[in-house]
């Protein structure tokens, strides 16, 4: 039957045989401090044996090594032994790490858990600096997030440098939901060049910032394709950008969602709404097509058409595209070319 002595051993090197420690630690006769610890460790040449770690784990008092007396090098040693166990319980690894006044500064070698990297990453034991951030890149992407979580304005300093600035990293950042809005548009301001919000899984705001600040031209048609999907914010960029490159949209035909071009043509100072309609008259509905042909500058006779007129219009691209949208609506029957004009036959449409 296993027993129990009424007080701990204080101080292991009183037993002589050493032969005897394993079975008294197993047995809880030993008293886990600082004192024992090194000791214990020294004993076992420079090693946490798997009982002594159990123990450790087992005590609910931060172990610290601040009493002790050891040289630096066996502290640097002892330290290297406990960093690199993932057996150590979280609360005791790092504060037996802290003790020991143990930090990476200048990259760091280590086969661990994620989880123990973000223990020591959030202890400032693994430091913010360029060194370690190259290690991250390298071998623990998992634990970026920590990395930046940890001082995002340093992060930002040292991802600038040429060597360490990756452009798919920077978007994996962006996308990562544990960064917030204010850490993402930090992320935002490194980039060299123009980023697609197409694929990025980030807020509205977000979205704003980027297409305020690193628009990706490649971008331009697939947000006015897509102006429906995007919140309100977004949407006044979107529309800012069609109005000032209005000319490229109409030149280059590019394909608009309808709710911007309604936008768009409400906009009554614009001079070339007339162009604009007529370009992507046939998204719109029938009661959407006479609205506007009533509403914009357009001349009287399209409506006296509707009314089964038989009027002429000049010759232009605008008036040709009209026409030709009024036939596949079969709002007319008959257009013929005549000279400098189209001479035009039209159904009782309107009353």
């Amino acid at each position: 039957k296993k027993t129990k002595l009424a007080n701990p051993i204080e101080d292991v090197e009183y037993i002589n045989n050493t032969d005897y420690w394993d079975r008294l630690l197993i047995a809880d006769h030993i008293k886990i401090d600082e004192f024992n610890i090194v000791s214990y460790y020294s004993e076992a040449d420079n090693k946490f044996s798997e009982h002594l770690v159990k123990a450790i784990n087992q005590t609910s008092k931060k172990i610290t090594f601040s009493k002790v007396n050891m040289s630096d090098k066996t502290r640097e040693n002892m330290a290297i032994s406990i960093i690199n166990n993932n057996q150590f319980e979280d609360m005791q690894y790092i504060s037996m790490l802290n003790s020991l006044d143990f930090y990476w500064a200048r990259g760091f070698k280590i086969d661990v858990s994620s989880v123990k990297v973000k223990k020591l990453i959030y202890a400032k034991i693994i430091r913010s600096t360029k060194d370690n951030l190259s290690e991250i890149l390298n071998n623990h992407m998992v634990n970026l997030i920590d990395f930046v979580q940890v001082d995002i304005d340093n992060f930002c300093n040292l991802f600038r440098e040429e060597d360490l600035y990756q452009f798919d990293v920077l978007l994996s950042l962006l996308n990562a939901t544990e960064l917030t809005d204010s850490q993402k548009k930090k992320i935002v301001d490194l980039s060299e060049q123009g980023i697609s919000i197409r694929n990025l899984k980030v807020s509205s705001r977000v979205q704003q910032y980027i297409l305020e600040n690193k628009f990706s031209e490649n971008d331009f048609v697939y947000i006015l394709e897509n102006y429906s999907t995007f919140s309100k914010i977004v949407q006044t960029i979107i529309y800012e950008k069609s109005i000032s490159n209005i000319e490229k949209v109409i030149q280059e035909e590019i394909k608009m969602n309808i709710e911007l071009l309604r936008d768009i043509l409400a906009k009554e100072d614009l001079d070339d709404r007339e162009i604009i309609f007529s370009h992507y008259i046939q998204l719109f509905n029938d009661d959407e097509t006479i609205y506007y042909i009533r509403n914009l500058n357009y001349s009287e006779e399209f409506i006296s058409l509707l009314k089964r007129g038989r009027p002429k219009f000049n010759k232009s691209s605008i008036n040709r595209r009209i026409l030709k949208d009024f036939k596949r609506r079969n709002w007319v029957t008959k257009i013929e070319e005549e000279d400098n004009y189209f001479r035009v036959q039209g159904r009782l449409i309107l009353k």
